[in-house]
């Protein structure tokens, strides 16, 4: 046995602390398993992490550190650092002893101690209001920084004072990410970059069916009889609805040909970052050799997606010039139609001009506008057309009239042409009316609502990737997944800015038409249907409740600490909904 032992000595310890420090950071200990641990010590990691450095300097609170137990870093500059943590095994102690010459830049550096410092004496700082220390060392139970780098580290391990150096390995375990985490990503990665083919194939067959249609020549050759046909106003017609039907196929066909390819391009560009910081934690890493493979292959797939889009995007661009030089075509056969319009029937005039005011606003004469069924055609009777929509929208958003809805009214008559109308039956259009502006009311919050939905769904995902934690040692943020939350987070405060108000005008809606429905001893279904979609509107808080636990739950961090104010402001400001 001890031939055995003596002779598979090394190989034993190589595999073993190689495996033991890759478990160590990859699945026992999360960041908060290492604050939890390095304080209750129920797992062997007790006792705290020794750091040990030849000189700190930086903005920071020295009495804070002796009297409070915190050591606090806003900005500053650690020289010589060496970091140690012993384990208890099974197989004796294991020692990782992480070492950096310096200078290490740190932001928000945070250690929480365990004892009394040792602080060996004061230097003169290189930055004015700066305070500087020698020769510390203290005992850490856990530590935090927004920012820090370790510039030429070397990672050690000893078991039972047998020692081997592990720089080359640990560097992918000092990255941003861990080699295990890389992996758990691939799937994703993949399935991104076959959401982006599947866009782009999309894309290009709406591409291969416009080629194949021809539709642009079409129309313009639609036009182009249509020329002829000026005067002619019922031969104008059909050719008229038929450029119209005609350019809103062609026009949602390039709406949604630019949108698949935005979606698309938007889906490469996160995979091809990730790819890159992926491959920056595998680089010169035999021990990482298949995950490094797995890169290439989905960078592969990464680059001949991105020439498909970058080609279809091209031939997007050429085919939306040529429809804007159709859809100044269209207006210029609606000005020709226009200085012949002695000739039209006021009806079917505005009918034919409806038809051609396709993707066209506030441009013709007189103030004409696509309005289907409402247009005008001369100034006038635009004025009136918007003198009757205001009125219509006074009656819409005022009050219930509780004079005229009052029992006694009934049948009563006044001195007008018009006469009164029936108190039930102005009821009953009142009511019918707020239910209509509460449809309209829940239609315009839906878009917001659903993006305020996927913002906070997106920041969830995001929430677990906001921290790492170095060699069970040190918890960093992560400034890129921190910039994506932020970013998010903008968001969100936007569509709920938004919500706020269309959220009081459906409350509105539903107050009043609850209200009708009272007085004429009603009940609708739509009335209820309003009802849940308050409610629906109300589950948000809810959601940012849950989310802003998951942020608790994380390392103590100035920028989290921000997250979770602004979460819970906008959980205040729901407070009336």
């Amino acid at each position: 046995m001890k031939s055995w032992i003596k002779t598979h000595k090394k190989y034993f310890f190589i595999g073993w602390v190689g495996v033991l420090i890759f478990s160590l950071c990859f699945s026992m200990y999360s960041p908060n398993k290492v604050v939890a641990e390095g304080e209750t010590g129920d797992s062997g990691n007790s006792g705290g992490f020794l750091v040990e450095a030849d000189k700190v300097e930086g903005t920071m609170d020295v009495l804070k550190i002796i009297t409070e137990g915190e050591a606090a870093i806003g900005e500053g500059i650690i020289y010589g650092l060496t970091m140690t943590k012993t384990l208890a095994t099974d197989k004796g102690n294991l020692t990782i002893k992480i070492k950096s010459p310096g200078p290490i830049n740190v932001e928000n550096l945070v250690g929480k101690l365990i004892g009394l410092p040792v602080l060996g004496g004061v230097c003169t700082p290189s930055k004015v209001g700066w305070a500087c220390m020698t020769d510390v060392k203290m005992t850490l139970s856990d530590q935090t920084a927004d920012a820090i780098d370790l510039p030429n580290a070397t990672v050690e391990t000893c078991l039972n004072d047998q020692c081997q150096d592990v720089s080359n390995l640990a560097k992918a375990l000092l990255a941003t990410k861990t080699p295990e985490e890389i992996k758990k990503e691939l799937p994703s990665l993949q399935k991104d970059l076959e959401k982006a083919a599947d866009l782009i194939e999309q894309a290009k067959d709406l591409a291969d069916q416009i080629e194949k249609d021809n539709a642009i020549d079409a129309v313009n050759q639609s036009i182009e009889k249509a020329k002829k046909l000026v005067t002619s106003p019922n031969q104008l017609k059909p050719v008229a609805d038929q450029i119209g039907n005609t350019y809103d196929q062609l026009l949602k066909a390039s709406g949604d040909w630019g949108a698949n390819l935005d979606e698309a391009n938007q889906l490469l560009d996160q995979v091809g970052q990730q790819i890159e910081q992926d491959e920056k934690v595998v680089k010169n890493m035999p021990q990482l050799e298949a995950l490094s493979k797995n890169l290439a292959t989905l960078k592969k797939q990464l680059e001949d997606l991105m020439d498909n889009a970058e080609k279809l995007s091209k031939q997007q661009k050429q085919y939306q010039d040529r429809l804007d030089a159709t859809t100044k075509q269209i207006e210029a056969l609606r000005q020709l139609i226009l200085s012949h319009k002695n000739v039209y029937d006021e009806a079917l005039l505005q009918t034919i001009l409806d038809a051609l005011s396709v993707g066209i606003l506030d441009q013709a004469p007189g103030n004409l506008q696509k309005n289907k069924g409402s247009g005008s055609i001369n100034e006038d009777s635009s004025a009136k057309d918007q003198k009757q929509d205001t009125n219509q929208t006074d009656q819409n958003t005022s009050p219930t009239d509780t004079t005229s809805s009052k029992p006694s009214d009934q049948g009563t008559t006044n001195d007008t042409s018009q006469g009164q109308p029936d108190s039930k039956a102005e009821l009953k259009k009142q009511w019918q009316e707020a239910l209509q502006n509460g449809m309209a009311n829940w239609a315009a919050i839906k878009p917001n609502l659903d993006k305020a939905k996927d913002e906070i769904e997106t920041m969830d995902h995001l929430a677990d990737e906001l921290t790492h934690s170095l060699l069970i040692i040190l918890n960093r943020l992560d400034p890129k997944k921190a910039k994506a939350f932020d970013s998010h987070l903008d968001a969100l405060e936007t569509h709920m800015e938004h919500l706020d108000g269309q959220v009081s005008a459906l409350k509105t809606s539903i107050s009043k038409a609850a209200e009708l429905e009272k007085q004429l001893g009603i009940s609708s279904k739509d009335l209820q249907t309003l009802k849940s979609n308050l409610a629906e509107l109300k589950s948000l808080k809810t959601s940012l409740h849950q989310l802003e636990t998951r942020l608790n739950a994380l390392p103590e961090f100035k920028t989290i600490d921000g997250f979770i104010e602004r979460i819970k402001n906008l959980q205040s400001d729901m407070g009336a909904w």
